[in-house]
This record gives C-alpha cells, structure tokens and sequence, in this order.
C-alpha cells in the first residue's frame, strides 16, 4: 500500500478518476505500486512466526515520499538488526524513517532530498509476530490449522510466491482456497524434519490475499493454542473474527448519501415536471411512494451485503438508479384559454431572473449533464477518495472479499447523476422568452424582399400565468387569410431527451389567398387543421425569408388603379371657361 506522493497533489482530479478502481486494503497512489511480492514465513507450533517479504516496487514519477505496508500480522515487531533498505536497480539505497505502531502496518517515509524518484526498487522487510486467534483453529478430528495471509493489494501483483516453513508433522490444508488451478504449491521436508510448503502464483488480483494453510497435529500444538472444535468450519474468505465483521462506516455512509441523491432527485424532478404542467413517469410501473421505499430499502441493503461481499454490497446499489430512471413524460393539463400581449421590460426581467434561478437551482447541482452537477460529481468523488485514503486507511479494520471496493461505488453514484436530467423535460416559459430575446438581437432587419419588425408576445392565461412565448414578424403588407407569422421554440425529443430549437409557425385560413400561395409555392410541407377552418404548418427557421416573401410582398398595382394614357382630345376654345 502505497501513500501520496507530492506529485499527485498536483493530478488530484485525473487520480481520483482512476482511484475508483483501486482497492481499499492497499492504499496507494497510481504514481507509485508494488508488482511483485515474495515471502518467507516461519512458524512454530505456539503461533509465532517470523516473516520475510521481498517486494518490487515501481515508481512512476515524482518522488515517493510515503510506503505503506499494512494488512500484516497483528502486534508485529520488527526483527533486530534487519534494516530496511529500498535498494534501486542500479545499485543505490534509500533509508527510509520506520514506524510499526500501528498493528498490522508497517509505515515507510523518506525525506524530500532522500527520496527515490522514477524507476525500478527492492523492498526487503522482515519482522516478527504472532498468528491471531482466528488463524489458528481446531478442526474436526484430531489435528488443529494454522493459517497465514499475504494482505491484497490496490494493484495486481506478479510473480507472487511464498514459502511456508511449518513444525514437523505439518501437512497442507487442502480446503485452502490459494487459487484453486492457479496456485503451483510443492511440499517437501527440511532435514530437521520440518515441513517446507512452495505456493507460487502467477498473477494475484487486486485487493485477493493470497492465503496459506496447514495442519498440525494436536499433540504437536501446544495447550494454549488448543480449542475445543467448533460447529461451524472456518470461514476460508476472512481471517478476521465475527466481531469484527462489523458494517463498514465509509460504504454505509456512502449508500445513505446515495438514497439521499436518489429522493432528492426524484422529488425535484417530480416537482419540475409538475410546475411545466406534465406528469412524470417513471421507468419501472410503481407509483411515487412505492418508488421512494424501494429506494430506501436497497440503500440499507447495501451495506449489509457488502460485508458478506464487497461485489454484492456494489451491485445492490444499482436498482437504485433503476428506480430513478424516468421515461417521457405525459401532459397533465391541456393550457388554458388566454390571450397574448406584448412583453415589457418587466416581463424580460422577470424571465431571465427565472430562468438564472432554475439554471442554478437544487435540480441542476444533482444532474451531472450540467456544469453545477458535473461539479458536485467531482466534489463527491474527490471526497469520497480523501476518505478512503486518509480518514479510514489510518484505522485498522475487517476488509470483506470480493473485488469490489468503497471506491467502485462512485460508479453507480456517477450514474444516478446522469440519469433523470432536465433535458428529459421541456423548457420552461421562462426559458423561451430568454431564447427569443437572445434570437431577437441577431435576427435579420430584412427578411428576403421584405422589411419586416419583430414583437415579442407572451400568451397569458385567465388566471394571467405565462403558458407560452412568440417572437411575431411584422410587415406592412400580409396576404389575405394569414393569421399568425411567429417565431416559436419547438422541443423536439430525440434520444430520450429534448432539444430546444427556433420555428417558423405559419397559421392560414383555409381556401384564403395566404392558404393558396403557401401551397403552391410550399407543397411538400405538411400542415395540420386546427379549430375555425385554420391550418398550420412548422417550417425551419432557414426558410423565413421565402415565407415572407410569399405572403407579404406588396403586390404589384393593377391596371385599373393606375388608369391610361390616352389620346388627347380637342376640344373647341368656346367650352373651355375662365374664372378670375
């Protein structure tokens, strides 16, 4: 297990991306990991063992200012006269300061100036301690087990071998899990009769000890290591005791934050919804209420099934985000009859005060498609990191199996913050009016042939709230039968989200003279007839300009308006009168 590095300070944001798939017993930085380890351990028939590891650590840049060893054997000590030395590839030697007062922890930290740089070391650490009482178990029959752990690591490890010298009469345990096909073990017996036990695997996992076991007879064990047998085997995934096998306070925690986010979540969006006059509806068919029980009920799940396995406690956070999902919403209430007027200055500054409000509002800092929401992700998992690595590496405790770990919970919590955004509902009036303002700046002063004004319109209801928003084009001529010209904001779903994009909305009468021109100098646009022989079509914003001048060019005048030229007549000078 490996501490920070002074350079991954400055890639805190990249590391903790990648910390989400570091394992929990190893606590070590990505600059820096251990590939390889090899031990030998020695243990008599009291318990006490002395143990030997040779490890290949590599460091990728920087320096490495702290080493961690920890998972070992509880209350360890250091043998005497063994230094610990951090041998480079090339031959140089780094001295770091050594503290073991932690159990089970052996803590490496090296000075600034003193400390290895980028490459290839030899670790060598040697120490002594006793087997704890759950390693040491009576098992049916007449002969007791002895077991030994090498600790997972946050990285795999390569090449990994160990080498157990156990008393004489020792025979290996052959219920061990070690790997099952992928452990090579020998066995054969020293001179002085003790039995040396060869396990060599290829490739370690991480986070997977690789655990070690014989047996020995009762005879050969001495009485304060014997234990009367118990009813249940030994449990071969955890060498911890049952009182130790307590819920783990970073994951509890970490799936009660969850069931927050997912209520929190459902209530805005729910909330959101109902305010655009839609009904929302979720993924899977349970109404609210039943929804948010289910919620609660899989995030206190998750804690208890991660201490039976990590990989359980990880996976029962997923129907969490299930039940968050939500699927396009239906209409709650048709609008209702209203008028439009023009929009003020007043009603401009009402709607980008609104539409600043929901832009930075409780839902947006929970949807991670958004900057606030991709930044209250980053803050989870930054934080969630610290603590793993800072807060709870520090305190000794049972580490479950599995290959999961805390830190794979930031990948269902990075999906509930991407699912039930706001862009699976419609933009709000508010929202519509800032868009046609911003539109209205850049908006052509000609359109095609024809000059044309623009008048931002809001249709109010009885009760005088704002249902919809137009930006109306104003000309000074407009065929017979056109009723409305507006710009309007369509949200066209596509990809289980909305798109907010500005149309053309042309409304005609039918058989009127608007109607005809339009169709036929637009055939293959289709409209749909609306109440009071109307017809309306949505055409692209592009097309505006052929529109108007199909409708609202002036037209040419006539003949009979003008009059002609024609011959002069003569006419006598008696007819023509004279006034003075």
């Amino acid at each position: 297990m490996l501490r920070h590095s002074l350079l991954a300070r400055a890639l805190l944001v990249p590391l903790a991306l990648s910390a989400s798939w570091a394992a929990a017993p190893a606590r070590a930085w990505t600059e820096a990991q251990v590939q390889s380890a090899h031990a030998h351990v020695e243990v008599s028939p009291s318990g006490t063992l002395e143990a030997r590891l040779q490890l290949a650590v590599h460091v990728h840049g920087g320096w490495l200012e702290g080493l961690d060893i920890a998972g070992l054997d509880p209350e360890l000590t250091l043998l005497p006269g063994e230094d610990i030395v951090l041998l480079e590839s090339g031959g140089q030697r780094f001295r770091p300061t050594v503290d073991a007062a932690q159990p089970g922890t052996i803590a490496l930290s090296f000075r600034r100036r003193d400390a290895p740089r980028r490459g290839d070391y030899a670790l060598a650490v040697a120490y002594r301690a006793e087997l704890a009482e759950s390693a040491v178990q009576a098992i049916d029959g007449e002969r007791t087990r002895y077991e030994w752990i090498l600790p997972g690591w946050r990285s795999g490890l390569d090449d990994v071998r160990v080498e157990l010298i156990a008393p004489a009469g020792a025979e290996p345990d052959e219920e061990a899990r070690v790997g099952d096909s992928m452990v090579t073990r020998e066995v054969d017996t020293l001179p002085d009769g003790r039995v040396r036990l060869r396990y060599v695997r290829a490739h370690l996992p991480r986070t997977v000890p690789f655990r070690v076991a014989f047996t020995l007879p009762n005879a050969a064990v001495p009485p304060s290591r014997r234990a009367p047998a118990v009813g249940l085997p030994l449990e071969p995934t955890a060498w911890a005791t049952v009182r130790e096998r307590a819920l783990d306070p970073t994951f509890a925690l970490l799936s009660a934050f969850f069931a927050c986010v997912a209520l929190a979540k459902l209530l805005l969006h729910r909330r959101t919804a109902r305010g655009l006059g839609l009904l929302p509806v979720g993924l899977v068919p349970l109404p609210p209420f039943a929804r948010a029980a289910a919620v609660v009920f899989f995030a206190a799940l998750a804690p208890f099934l991660y201490v039976l396995r990590t990989d359980l406690g990880v996976l029962c956070l997923l129907p969490v985000v299930l039940l968050v999902l939500e699927r396009a919403p239906r209409v709650g209430r048709a609008p209702g009859l209203g008028a439009y007027a023009p929009v003020g200055p007043r009603e401009r500054l009402w709607a980008a005060a609104r539409a600043r409000i929901e832009r930075f509002g409780p839902a947006r800092w929970l949807d991670a498609s958004t900057l606030p929401g991709l930044g209250s992700l980053l803050g989870m998992v930054l934080a969630l990191v610290a603590v793993d690595r800072f807060v709870v590496a520090d305190a000794p405790r049972y580490v479950p199996p599995g290959y999961a770990t805390v830190l794979h919970a930031l990948v269902p919590l990075a999906a509930l913050m991407l699912t039930t955004t706001r862009a699976q509902l419609p933009s709000s009036v508010a929202e519509r009016v800032c868009a046609l303002v911003a539109l209205a700046r850049r908006f052509p002063a000609q359109l095609g042939n024809v000059p044309a004004a623009l008048q931002l319109v809001l249709h109010r209801d009885a009760a005088g709230h704002g249902q919809d928003a137009r930006l109306r084009l104003v000309t000074e001529h407009r065929a017979r039968g056109l009723v409305r010209l507006d710009v309007a904001i369509a949200d066209c779903r596509r990809m289980g989200r909305y798109v907010r994009e500005p149309v053309l909305l042309v409304v005609t009468r039918e058989d009127s003279d608007a109607e005809l021109r339009l169709a036929s100098a637009l055939p293959a646009v289709p409209f749909r007839s609306a109440p009071g022989g109307r017809r309306a079509r949505t055409l692209p914003l592009s097309r505006v300009a052929a529109v108007i001048d199909t409708l609202c060019l002036a037209p040419a005048p006539s003949v009979s308006s003008v009059g002609v030229l024609g011959p002069v007549r003569e006419r006598p000078i008696a007819c023509v009168s004279t006034r003075a």
